[in-house]
């Protein structure tokens, strides 16, 4: 998932964020996680243009699935990241 937040968002709420996203790697079915913000450079083809973005993995879909509907990610979701994000994109492969 990479995600932006809204421009009003300060440093210390984005960090908040970030905080609170890491709490999703306890959630069962997460094989591995990884939550960051972007390098910046200088190079056209590199997208730094984002707030932190989300790189996980599980064992199974069906395990992802699950994970989905966690009490944890839906009130995440909810609670944290859609009152301040102004886009969001996620790749499922």
């Amino acid at each position: 998932m990479i995600c932006w937040l809204d421009e009003a968002i300060k440093e210390d709420e984005i960090e908040m964020v970030i905080d609170e996203t890491r709490k999703l790697s306890s959630i069962p079915g997460v094989q591995d996680f990884s939550v960051g913000k972007p390098v910046q450079s200088d190079r056209a083809v590199v997208d730094d243009s984002f707030t932190f973005a989300i790189a996980m993995r599980f064992r199974s879909q069906k395990e992802m699935e699950s994970y989905l509907t966690h009490d944890l990610h839906v009130g995440y979701v909810n609670e944290i990241l859609k009152p301040r994000a102004s886009k969001i994109t996620v790749y499922d492969f």
